[in-house]
């Protein structure tokens, strides 16, 4: 009986942290899953409108990430730049350079929200020299809350990102 008791708590925490670990994961799938979704309806959006972005490009791409992840209020534009994507506005956050995607690093911590379970959304557009395509890229970041305050204490509040570009055929 005292054997079990011992393994009992042990097993408790194993399970708590493994549906800790696995709510993290799925929401990861479902950021890169809503900056893909995004950056896709945008290239749809510019395939049937050639020449033009959507009237509010940032309405837009956070509307097509929201519905993706379920929530009406989640996500919070942060910046912008449409026609020169060298900045992300006032933020220090790496550069947009279209011949380096952001996807190759980790998002700087200045672009993760403060608070838990909700997001920032990045968005950049740029018609490239090269080929003269428009491009997008979408940047969501998250920082998620853990069911466990004991696994809250351990590995802290995971910052998840998810990023996705999209490029006119």
């Amino acid at each position: 009986m005292v054997e079990f008791a011992l393994l009992a708590a042990l097993l408790i925490v194993l399970s708590l942290g493994v549906t800790d670990f696995g709510r993290v994961l799925g929401t990861n799938a479902t950021l890169q899953n809503a900056s893909r979704e995004a950056a896709r309806q945008v290239t749809e959006y510019e395939q049937q409108n050639p020449g033009s972005e959507p009237p509010s490009l940032v309405t837009f791409v956070r509307t097509a990430a929201q519905n993706e992840i379920g929530c009406s209020s989640c996500l919070t534009a942060q910046a912008l730049v449409s026609t020169a994507c060298s900045s992300l506005g006032t933020l220090t956050a790496p550069p947009f350079d279209p011949s380096t995607p952001l996807r190759s690093s980790p998002p700087a911590l200045s672009m993760y929200p403060t608070g838990t379970d909700q997001g920032f959304i990045y968005a950049c557009s740029w018609k490239s020299a090269a080929d003269l395509k428009q491009h997008i890229e979408v940047i969501i970041t998250w920082r998620a809350s853990l069911f466990t305050p004991l696994m809250q204490s351990i590995v802290g509040q995971p910052l998840l990102h998810g990023i996705a570009d999209g490029t006119e055929p």
